[in-house]
């Protein structure tokens, strides 16, 4: 029976993106935690990536709920790729920024907008040079103050008259 049940947390845990910590009502060390996002954050600051990627899956798996872990993995993961051009990084740092989004609620808007979040998918869309997703995505989910990002991916996809009057917007709003 105990293998019944165990197995059966993990299927509930799997169909509802929740650690069995939370469905168990088990406390979490959130001084660990707290730790790692920390090291991260410094990581990011001082330009030093020489945390193992498996040590965010493991964190990001155990605390699946906690937002500001998975911001400050896709943070750390998006700024990994840009030092060592790794394309699994991208992939990790948008399954976590996707999550982030999920988990984001008002609490969260001092630290960081659910803008800036949307924006943050973009371009890691484009930085894997997904142009017409991410201006896909900019346009599903109301992203504002885009008109740049926009402008690169109408760019990229050769829509150069698009470009161009989306590059006069800008140009006009500065002036």
């Amino acid at each position: 029976f105990e293998g019944c049940a165990s197995s059966g947390f993990i299927f509930i845990s799997k169909i509802f993106n929740i650690s069995i910590d939370y469905l168990l009502d088990y406390e979490i060390d959130s001084l660990n935690v707290d730790k790692f996002i920390n090291n991260l954050e410094l990581c990011c600051k001082n330009n030093k990536f020489d945390v193992d990627i498996n040590d965010i899956r493991l964190y990001c798996i155990k605390y699946s709920n906690n937002f500001k872990l998975h911001y400050a993995s896709s943070e750390y993961l998006y700024f990994s790729f840009i030092k060592n051009n790794n394309n699994d990084y991208l992939d990790l740092a948008l399954s976590y920024i996707s999550k982030a989004i999920l988990l984001y609620n008002d609490e969260y808007s001092d630290f960081v907008s659910l803008n800036y979040l949307h924006k943050s998918v973009a371009q890691i869309y484009m930085m894997q040079h997904k142009y017409d997703q991410a201006k896909k995505y900019i346009k599903s989910n109301n992203v504002f103050d885009c008109n740049e990002l926009l402008a690169k991916c109408e760019f990229a996809l050769k829509n150069y008259d698009d470009a161009l009057k989306l590059s006069s917007q800008i140009y006009l709003k500065s002036a």
